[in-house]
């Protein structure tokens, strides 16, 4: 194959999207800007859109749409304790300098 140089990348913004809280979002994108539930809503349908593969679309969909009915929050685990760590036995061998 001969060796073809790839076109230039030219970046494109497309906007910016931050969900504050239950039914608060902000969207920003060049000619227009959104507040409130209707960018939350927006900022939802892009996350699930920008998924990979229809199972996680309707996974991620089904859990939000469950945790939204219900008021109830997903599982955010923090746990204070050290988690365990493996032993390794000392290696007593002596190190090489050179």
């Amino acid at each position: 194959m001969a060796s073809r140089r790839p076109p230039p990348f030219h970046y494109r913004d497309k906007g910016n999207l931050a969900t504050i809280g239950r039914n608060a979002a902000v969207a920003d994108f060049r000619r227009f800007t959104l507040r409130g539930f209707i960018a939350w809503l927006v900022w939802g349908i892009v996350h699930v859109y920008l998924l990979n593969g229809f199972d996680n679309r309707m996974i991620v969909t089904f859990r939000w749409l469950w945790a939204y009915a219900t008021r109830r929050r997903g599982a955010r685990l923090v746990s204070l304790s050290q988690p365990e760590v493996a032993v390794v036995p000392e290696c007593r061998a002596p190190l090489r300098e050179e």
